[in-house]
């Protein structure tokens, strides 16, 4: 494309060329009169514009063209100039163009020098995505500041000493105050917590500083239960300045009331449940009074206790899973050495029925064991062991080891609380149960799907 002379005499092409923003200059029939070199190569011609058939509308994406056209050259003709306007440079190969911000200037027709328009364009591809930027986070704060605007939970937020800057409505609400938080005060003192020390703010601080957060239950007025979390809010934009915190409150006191009323149910459940095994034990007394069968009774009525030492954790739980190693704690009970019952194995979680079960089958091991087996003497010991494999670690395996009591060797016949065992562990876990009665001691194999 000819260079004007009216340019190459005004200015070196050189300088105009590489400039970091691209100039065009074109007539009033559109066409290109000079474009320096970098608004061709942003356009994607590395030597120049090309020479024929090209026009200034040519430059701009289509949309960006059209708005020029109907917009913008209305506004140049009627003022003489347009600036900062926003558009795109046509792009290549289908990829969207890049994103400028122009200013035209209409010159007339001076001597020799024709009409024409001068375009100038600077890059805005940073400042675009700056925009975007700023108005995603813009929108986002806005997002944030609804929901916490309407939030059910109270959000405060105090200054690093403690004092007040703004709460939500959910707070409002819950300190019994109308209108915005009183600016500057210490929440200790517009949020006084029965049982609680007035340093609970500087405590918080120190808990995060230690575990990253904090967060612990407290009353208002003896009857408001909340559940309170603090924690850090950093200055992004200092990162040297204090940092403001943020306390949730959520009001639970209708947990609470519940939570209490739960309570004393299964206390009372409990209760009766233990009067009635009481009750089955009294009858079995009476029932079985004849010397031959006083051993058996006997066995029937610890039995029982072992269920009713199994409905209590149970109970304690509310009736949910329980840990394997709480079976253990009843065993070791009944030796003055608690340490020659060891146990080894991970944590595993057993529904009610698959503890009430285990519980029963330990009952009649240990039964035997201080019988008949490693606890008979003084220096027999028994290890219990447990894994988990399978998908998803569903099959449990366990083994009963007794060591350093008297020999064993297998019964003439299967007793009452071997069968239990058995038939207990069979149903519950449909798994496999195995006794092996070996001269160093007995040792009983379980294996199953929880």
């Amino acid at each position: 494309m000819a260079r004007s002379s009216f340019v190459a005499a005004a200015l070196s092409a050189g300088l105009i060329d590489d400039a970091p923003c691209g100039f065009l200059s074109a007539g009033p029939n559109g066409k290109i009169i000079y474009a320096n070199l970098t608004l061709a190569r942003w356009l994607g011609y590395e030597t120049g514009l090309p020479a024929d058939g090209f026009t200034f509308l040519d430059v701009f994406a289509k949309s960006s063209g059209l708005y020029f056209d109907a917009q913008i050259l209305p506004m140049i003709q009627l003022q003489g100039f347009a600036r900062e306007i926003s558009c795109h440079l046509a792009g290549q190969d289908g990829k969207p163009g890049r994103p400028v911000l122009m200013n035209v200037k209409f010159r007339p027709s001076a001597g020799t020098i024709p009409e024409r328009m001068d375009f100038v364009f600077f890059d805005a591809t940073e400042r675009l995505r700056f925009e975007t930027t700023l108005q995603e986070a813009r929108s986002e704060a806005e997002e944030l500041a609804a929901i916490v605007k309407n939030a059910t939970v109270g959000i405060v937020r105090v200054d690093h000493e403690g004092r007040l800057k703004r709460w939500n409505a959910a707070a409002e609400a819950i300190f019994r105050r109308k209108g915005a938080a009183p600016e500057g005060k210490s929440i200790t003192e517009v949020v006084a917590l029965d049982n609680t020390a007035n340093t609970w703010f500087q405590d918080a601080k120190e808990e995060i500083t230690r575990k990253g957060e904090h967060q612990f239950e407290a009353q208002i007025d003896a009857e408001i239960h909340l559940n309170i979390s603090v924690g850090e809010i950093v200055n992004r934009v200092d990162p040297f300045a204090a940092s403001d915190y943020s306390i949730i409150l959520r009001d639970v006191t209708r947990q609470v009331l519940d939570r209490t009323r739960l309570d004393l149910m299964v206390q009372e459940l409990n209760h009766r449940v233990k009067n009635t095994l009481a009750v089955v034990s009294g009858l079995i007394r009476q029932s079985l009074r004849r010397p031959e069968v006083r051993e058996e009774r006997q066995k029937l009525i610890e039995r029982l206790q072992s269920v009713a030492a199994s409905h209590d954790i149970l109970t304690s739980n509310y009736w949910q899973n329980a840990e394997m190693s709480e079976l253990i704690k009843p065993l070791q009970a009944q030796l003055d050495d608690p340490g020659r019952i060891t146990f080894d194995g991970p944590k595993v979680m057993l529904n009610p029925n698959h503890f009430k079960s285990l519980s029963m089958a330990f009952h009649e091991l240990m039964t035997n064991a201080l019988k008949y087996g490693a606890f008979s003497d003084d220096h027999g010991r028994v290890s219990i062991r447990w894994s988990q494999d399978g998908p998803e670690n569903t099959r449990l395996s366990l083994t009963w080891t007794e060591t350093g009591g008297p020999a064993t060797k297998p019964p003439d016949r299967s007793g009452f609380g071997s069968i239990m065992i058995e038939k207990l562990l069979t149903a519950e876990f449909k798994g496999e149960t195995k006794m092996d009665f070996l001269p160093e001691g007995l040792k009983f194999s379980f294996r199953g799907q929880m």
